[in-house]
This record gives C-alpha cells, structure tokens and sequence, in this order.
C-alpha cells in the first residue's frame, strides 16, 4: 500500500513540474513566435502593403514598416533596399490565403483570392529565378510591369470581396 502511494505522489510531482512553465506557450509551432515585421494586421492590410511597396514616389510611407525595426533587421543591410522591398511583396503574397483564410469569406471567394496569389507567387519566383540565372539586374530590381498588374489585381480583387463583407467578419 505504501508503495502505490509512494508511486502516485511521485507521479503528480513529474506532471507538475511538465506542466508547470515559467512562460505559456501560445503556439505548438516553434517558428509562430518570429512574427516578421511586414506580416499584415489583416487582409485589407496586406493589400494596402502590397500597393505601398509597389509605388516607389511613397517610399516614405513605403518603408514606415521598417522603421522600428531597423536594428533588428541589420544582417538584410547588404540587400538592396529595393530587393527587400520586392522580397516583402512575395512574402505578403503568399500570406495573403492563409491570411484570407482567417475572414469570413466564402469558400468561392478564398478560393479566387488562393488563385490569383498562387498566380503572382509563381510569377514572381519565375522573375527572381531568372534575374539569377542571368546575372543580371534590370535598373532597381524592379518588378516588371505583368507582375505590378498582377499584384494590384490582386490587390483590387481582396477590396472587392471585403466590400461583400460585414466589417466585424473581415478580421
């Protein structure tokens, strides 16, 4: 009898001390706690960020993302600015589906949004590829005109479908 007691306290003391932790963890997922400074609010944020990095005559308002986190970013200083800017577009679109998915869009919607993201990913991984394969840089690394039509389409699209939606459902 004295053993099982013996047993049973020092099994409540090893799933205390395994549960018990100095700070909760939020996420199952390790990588959930390095949250990069240009990830977007919402959807509607992520394509008022797109538009912002598209427009160069705004880099003020462009790069206001980028002005808090200026030490913390200090091992990107070899990358060109506007290579930064070009490689926060591709982040924030392939975002954008998960990111669509926390709305309350419909299944058909999601799914137009999924599409054209996927699209402009392709396309922009298909550019970045080439430039590399070519050694070559167009004058500013800039996206070439198909890819800023596609991203402002794609911008024009989530404005479309958050205007079908009630304001309290789009976050």
């Amino acid at each position: 009898m004295m053993h099982k007691q013996i047993l049973l306290i020092g099994s409540i003391v090893l799933l205390a001390g395994c549960t018990n932790s100095e700070v909760p963890k939020g996420s199952h997922f390790e990588h959930d706690h390095d949250v990069p400074h240009h990830w977007p609010d919402d959807l509607a944020d992520a394509a008022t960020k797109i538009r912002k990095r598209l427009n160069p005559s705004d880099s003020q308002v462009a790069h206001k993302d980028h002005s808090n986190e200026h030490h913390e970013h200090e091992h990107e200083d070899h990358v060109p600015e506007r290579q930064k800017t070009q490689d926060e577009i591709a982040d924030i679109v392939s975002w954008i589906p998960e990111i669509a998915a926390d709305t309350n869009l419909s299944e058909e919607s999601w799914n137009k949004i999924d599409q054209a993201a996927r699209s402009l990913s392709t396309s922009l991984k298909a550019a970045d590829n080439e430039l590399k394969l070519d050694n070559e840089l167009k004058s500013d690394n800039e996206l070439s005109s198909d890819n800023q039509e596609l991203a402002l389409a794609l911008c024009q699209l989530i404005d479309q479908l958050l205007q079908n939606l009630p304001e309290n459902f789009q976050h």
